[in-house]
């Protein structure tokens, strides 16, 4: 059965989806068989790995998937050995579908916290087809976010060096916590993984204060700020590769190493 890592924060821009989408393309380089779900209405993933409209999957997203408790119909080969379960606006509905549809039907389920695990549920049909899933998460605490931590074995914590997101992170390990005894999930921490680092004192600063606060939970890795990330989201990942690329994908290489040695790899 293959390993589930959610990428997340309840902040927005610090560069989770960008990091949750190279690490699955490079764990898809190295062989491995790799699912992206995109958790986040936005469908900044999706349009990231498949450099197309994100309503070109307009009714074969994730939320059907969940809806139905099987994803296979709405699985999206991206590249060799890398799928995806797209995403676009209406994963919003995703609570009206919850609250006005699903438990009115199964009013057990709200005590119980099943109504949580309907993603996990729906993964489970596919986790044995995958060495690693990549889930995506929304920048917020929300149901999709809810659901994405009790479907997931690891969460890596994306950490933008700010003081915004600093003040984040605390808050963030406990809606991991709340999650675990709420929904009786069984998610670890892999780690905080600092990103957009520039060459300015206050980025030093607050990777220093993390470090301080969370000591061994914080990536050795860091990952620097790089127009090249933002033109990936424009134009996909490059198969043939510049210095710049290199350069770059040398950051998230080295992480993924550190990853893989603190999660396992894949089944």
């Amino acid at each position: 059965m293959g390993t589930t890592i959610s990428f997340g924060i309840q902040k927005g821009g610090v560069g989770k989806t960008s990091s949750a989408a190279i690490v699955a393309w490079m764990l898809a380089k190295k062989g491995f068989k790799v699912l992206v779900g995109d958790m986040d209405a936005q469908g900044n993933a999706t349009a990231f790995l498949t450099q197309r409209d994100i309503y070109d999957f307009t009714n074969k997203t994730i939320l059907e998937a969940i809806q139905t408790g099987d994803p296979r119909p709405y699985i999206v080969p991206v590249a060799e050995n890398l799928d995806l379960l797209p995403s676009e606006d209406r994963l919003a509905w995703l609570p009206e579908y919850v609250y006005l549809q699903y438990l009115p039907k199964h009013k057990e389920a709200k005590q119980s916290g099943e109504y949580a695990r309907l993603l996990k549920r729906a993964l489970e049909v596919v986790k044995d087809d995958y060495d690693y899933i990549i889930l995506d998460l929304p920048p917020n605490p929300a149901l999709p976010t809810q659901m994405a931590l009790a479907a997931s074995d690891w969460a890596v914590i994306v950490y933008e060096t700010g003081k915004w997101c600093y003040d984040a992170l605390g808050r963030y390990m406990e809606i991991i916590d709340f999650n675990c005894a709420q929904y009786g999930s069984d998610i670890r921490i892999a780690g905080i993984l600092p990103t957009m680092i520039s060459a300015v004192g206050v980025d030093e600063y607050y990777l220093g204060l993390a470090r301080e606060d969370y000591g061994a939970m914080v990536f050795d890795s860091v990952v620097k700020r790089r127009t090249k990330i933002k033109e990936y989201a424009a134009a996909g990942l490059p198969e043939k590769q510049l210095k710049d690329d290199r350069d770059v994908l040398e950051m998230y290489s080295i992480f993924l190493e550190e990853l893989m040695a603190r999660v396992g790899t894949g089944k």
